[in-house]
């Protein structure tokens, strides 16, 4: 909603200090643990195309839900300094709600640029290769053919869950894939806004910049609305449960219309 404001002038963000500390914070602790929940989700892909045991005992609810919950108290706890750095109305930088020091801007460039860009991209990054390795293995694996029945019946659940694991993989690494391509050049440029508040730039040069970082800026922005499309356009399984959610409400609706 900010945004919008923004682009209007009337973001109360810019010139509110309290609102200013609560915007910033809300969007970087969000947005971090965001990030390491899909990095995350990365290597819960890869224990789970793991032929070892012991790592596929890793792919469980239970150590998903302590990993999120860490993940967001260490998330909450890193950008808590924020409320005392950013203030409103501030001239310098790319936004009014900004550092109000040059020590403040270096710390949290530093730290939004490592935990929010580079470190989970490079979980991401590598547990996606991995992963790739380990479907091909496994597409390389012969499933032995039962004469019996019963044999074929057993196989036949195997072999669907196998299929549901390499749709949900092949979402997870176009995901991963755009991610990287989207958050990259953002970091890029904000370290680069950050460090070089201080250097003389002709009215042109900013205007340049001024341009490229919002071009930047949006396909950054547009990454978190992003996993809906992959999902939908890579995935069968996540086609087929939006069906049936849609069916579903659709019915719910019509029930309490023929009620009323």
């Amino acid at each position: 909603m900010s945004r919008i404001l923004l682009g209007f002038g009337t973001d109360p963000s810019t010139t509110s200090a309290p609102l200013c500390k609560l915007r910033i914070y809300t969007v970087f602790a969000s947005g971090t643990i965001s990030a390491w929940c899909i990095a995350f989700a990365a290597a819960d892909r890869y224990f789970c195309s793991c032929q070892s045991v012991y790592l596929r005992n890793l792919s469980k609810l239970k150590v998903s839900y302590s990993v999120v919950a860490a993940t967001t108290v260490a998330s909450l706890l890193i950008y808590a300094e924020m409320f005392y750095c950013y203030e409103a109305n501030q001239i310098t930088g790319p936004f009014p709600c900004n550092g109000k020091d040059s020590p403040c801007r270096y710390f949290n460039s530093l730290v939004y640029t490592l935990f929010f860009i580079l470190l989970p991209l490079m979980v991401m990054v590598v547990f996606g290769i991995l992963t790739l390795s380990n479907v091909r293995k496994l597409n390389r694996l012969v499933a032995p053919a039962s004469s019996t029945t019963g044999g074929s019946t057993a196989l036949a659940p195997n072999v669907s869950s196998k299929k549901n694991d390499r749709q949900l993989t092949k979402m997870l690494l176009v995901q991963v894939l755009i991610s990287t391509i989207l958050t990259v050049p953002y970091g890029i440029q904000y370290l680069y806004s950050t460090f070089s508040v201080g250097i003389y730039k002709s009215p042109l040069q900013v205007a340049t910049e001024n341009l490229c970082f919002a071009l930047i800026l949006d396909l950054f922005w547009w990454g978190f609305g992003m996993s809906f499309y992959i999902y939908t356009l890579t995935g069968h399984i996540f086609r087929k449960e939006l069906k049936r959610l849609m069916k579903t409400v659709y019915e719910n609706v019509l029930q309490l219309t023929h009620r009323n």
